[in-house]
């Protein structure tokens, strides 16, 4: 038992009938799918050897084929120390580790133990020599303290150990595992994998002295499974194995705890060899140059194209609230007539009113947006796919032509009930500026999503702000010695450029001899003055000026608030 082995495998072919129904003869026929194509592959004693591939890879299929435990049309040669070696034999000298749990729950683990050495050791070993060799398997992986404890009260982590010290019983040569570490966290799959790792290095150890010193004549010649073996010392029982495991994404750690690595594409075997030689191969022939800034903007950009695709019901309903709000206020303000002295007070709600609509409407959309989605920013951005920069300019562009849209709809169906739009060119001018205010609106809500982690600050700090650019307009209440702070409002700009836009339409309010006794403005310009906005029809690129720089500062603040957030954890 304790001599070298080399397994080998040549030539491993395996395949399946899967019946098709064919509509044209109306009968089934039977197609054969090929699950392993050649492989080939060594593995010695004393390596602990990782298979690695994704879903359906062909991992299990390879481990079972290597292991002759799979029935069906298997071709290839399997050989240990250059002899093949029949199926039989294959089973007596090694073992296979299932995936899933397989045992009764409610024994204890050494009565588990005890009872598969009654099965499949032979009879003629002793009870005592029994129980020795379930004492040297509990300390050697870590079960003495739960020995007494009933399966059913087990940890995952220390049932897929049980099941490795079951298998462990007959001290196989070679030990195959089946997805060991499925259903573990990271801590107990280290643990496994570091169990598996001291049984593959393990050498020519001394067990336990009982072990030695507690043996019989008759434990001498009988072994395990019932085959009649002679053995120098049952103190070399344990020696080292080779060990060959199929694992799905494993961590770091546990992956530096294996030699070898075999990776599986398709049926086939892509590469075989140390772990250090993997991570050579593939830093040679899998490294990549990522991709220009510009072109990530534009992948990042289709990518956001096709989720708005998947989820256009949430992006109807938001335009959804646009139309109704639409609805109501060209129904307010559809008898409102520009020549009427009583009129002014309500145009200017009507101004401040879309101007408010479009700037809430846009930036609560996507309020929320950073701390929803920040998992996946500190992932992709983590493992270097693209720059951080690159999604936030994909995000900011891909809110535009959505709020294009909106806000000439938005408009279109004001436009119809009011008088005081009076053609095309204004609901055009007007329209533009409503979306230069929706622009600012998109980096308003980039700064508050990006600034505050989670969406409870978002929605109770939001507010505040909120209440505190609009007192600072101008609209409420004219500020003196402060005036200075109107120019930090988005607000500010996007209403005096709508007024301009309408009161210079204005050329003659009508002031009757019966409003003589009232305050009456004479004009368009008049109520500009009023309201100390500038008269000059070209000043509202001014005001697009301001308020695309007022984009750009909030758009800044939210860039380093999101990264701020995705560095203040790491990526994962």
């Amino acid at each position: 038992m304790g001599d070298s082995i080399h397994l080998q495998w040549d030539n491993l072919n395996y395949t399946v009938k899967r019946k098709i129904f064919n509509w044209r003869r109306f009968k089934n026929d039977e197609n054969e799918i090929k699950i392993l194509v050649d492989a080939n592959g060594i593995v010695k004693s004393g390596q602990l050897v990782a298979i690695l591939g994704s879903s359906g890879s062909g991992k299990t299929t390879l481990l079972a084929a290597i292991s002759q435990r799979i029935r069906g049309n298997v071709t290839g040669r399997i050989s240990i120390n250059n002899r093949q070696i029949s199926r039989n034999e294959m089973i007596q000298r090694s073992s296979f580790v299932p995936q899933f749990d397989i045992a009764v729950d409610s024994l204890t683990v050494r009565e588990h133990l005890f009872f598969m050495c009654e099965l499949r050791m032979d009879r003629r070993v002793s009870r005592f020599r029994k129980n020795d060799r379930i004492n040297d398997i509990l300390w050697k992986l870590g079960l003495m303290k739960v020995a007494d404890c009933r399966i059913s009260t087990l940890s995952g982590g220390e049932r897929k150990t049980l099941n490795l010290a079951t298998e462990l019983l007959t001290d196989p040569q070679i030990v195959f595992c089946d997805e060991i570490t499925t259903g573990l966290d990271s801590y107990n799959a280290l643990n496994v994998i570091r169990s598996l790792q001291l049984l593959a290095n393990s050498g020519n150890k001394q067990s336990s002295p009982a072990i030695s010193t507690y043996t019989t004549e008759c434990d001498q010649k009988y072994l395990l499974d019932g085959v009649e073996m002679s053995i120098v010392d049952p103190g070399q029982l344990v020696s080292n194995k080779a060990i060959i495991c199929s694992i799905h994404q494993p961590t770091s750690e546990v992956f530096e705890c294996f030699t070898h690595v075999i990776l599986m594409q398709s049926g086939r075997v892509c590469f075989q060899g140390t772990v250090d030689e993997a991570q050579s191969f593939f830093g040679r022939y899998g490294s990549y140059k990522r991709v220009r800034w510009i072109y990530q903007v534009f992948i990042l950009l289709k990518r956001k194209l096709i989720e708005a695709k998947r989820t256009v019901k949430d992006h109807f309903i938001h335009s959804l609230t646009y139309l109704i709000t639409a609805v109501s206020i060209s129904l307010l303000f559809s008898g409102v007539q520009s020549t009427k002295p009583q009129s002014v007070q309500d145009i200017n709600g009507f101004i401040f009113t879309i101007a408010a609509e479009i700037i809430f409407g846009t930036s609560y959309g996507i309020l929320y947006y950073y701390p929803s989605t920040l998992p996946i920013l500190r992932r992709e951005t983590g493992e270097n796919i693209y720059d951080l920069s690159a999604i936030y300019v994909a995000k900011l562009l891909g809110c535009l032509p959505k709020s294009f849209v909106d806000a000439y709809v938005f408009l279109l169906i004001i436009y119809f009930n009011v008088t005081f739009i009076a053609d095309m060119w204004q609901f055009v001018q007007i329209g533009f500026t409503l979306f230069v205010t929706a622009i600012t609106a998109i980096g308003y809500g980039l700064m508050i999503s990006g600034v505050f982690e989670t969406v409870r600050l978002s929605s109770e700090l939001a507010p505040p702000i909120d209440l505190f650019m609009i007192l600072i307009c101008g609209f409420y209440i004219k500020l003196k010695l402060l005036r200075f702070l109107q120019y930090g409002s988005l607000f500010f700009y996007s209403i005096e450029a709508l007024s301009i836009q309408i009161w210079n339409r204005v050329s003659e309010i009508d002031c009757t001899p019966a409003s003589l006794n009232e305050f009456c403005v004479q004009n368009g310009t008049a109520v500009l003055e009023m309201l100390s906005y500038n008269t000059d029809v070209n000043w509202v690129w001014i005001d697009y000026c301001g308020l695309l720089a007022i984009a750009a500062v909030m758009c800044f603040i939210g860039f380093m608030g999101v990264r701020r957030m995705v560095n203040k954890s790491g990526y994962y």
